[in-house]
């Protein structure tokens, strides 16, 4: 990836991501690769921001 979705066209395809997981363990993994590429910021139901 090395810097291609903030500098190039934005997107990156990712395969082998576990998707047979509990969905509390699926939670925290896609939240670890979200945090890995970014900064985290949580939302509400109604998709506001929390701060």
């Amino acid at each position: 990836m090395s810097g291609e979705p903030r500098t190039g066209q934005g997107f990156a395809a990712l395969r082998g991501f576990p998707t047979d997981c509990e969905i509390g363990d699926l939670d925290r993994l896609y939240w670890e690769l979200c945090t890995h590429v970014g900064t985290g910021v949580t939302q509400n139901c109604e998709a506001g921001l929390i701060h």
